[in-house]
């Protein structure tokens, strides 16, 4: 299991990983004072977006779920991934050039984003369209 986290606004966590040498699983599930489920989707993303994952999270604004890797960022509507209908038209990607590392993405109720990078210690605000 990954070491982060995003939960979605029914309260469902989600967490990634890479298989193989390049795609990624994604896995949804629950927890609660009945324990911690999680299952495989049984759709993820043929590649991923780099070499490290860091970070998963979950933008309640657009309800998409995003995969931060090295310095680059994709991202899937759930609820295509959760129905298994996710083309390659629906994933956004973006690859920078910053020679940095993003650690972590989080976004608020109305949709801002914070990226969190290192090499020079820096919280960014971004805006996710």
């Amino acid at each position: 299991m990954n070491s982060t986290l995003a939960f979605d606004r029914q309260g469902y966590a989600y967490f990634s990983s890479y298989s193989g040498q390049r795609s990624l699983r994604v896995y949804r599930g629950t927890m609660n004072d009945h324990g911690v489920h999680f299952k495989l989707m049984m759709q993820g993303l043929a590649y991923r977006p780099g070499q490290t994952h860091q970070s998963i999270a979950y933008n309640p604004h657009n309800d998409r779920l995003y995969f931060v890797s090295d310095d680059a960022i994709s991202s899937v509507p759930v609820k295509k991934l959760r129905q298994r209908q996710a083309t390659p038209k629906d994933v956004h990607a973006s690859v920078f050039a910053s020679q940095r590392e993003f650690e972590g993405l989080s976004f608020t109720a109305a949709g801002q984003g914070y990226l969190i990078l290192n090499r020079g210690a820096e919280l960014m605000r971004i805006d996710i369209s």
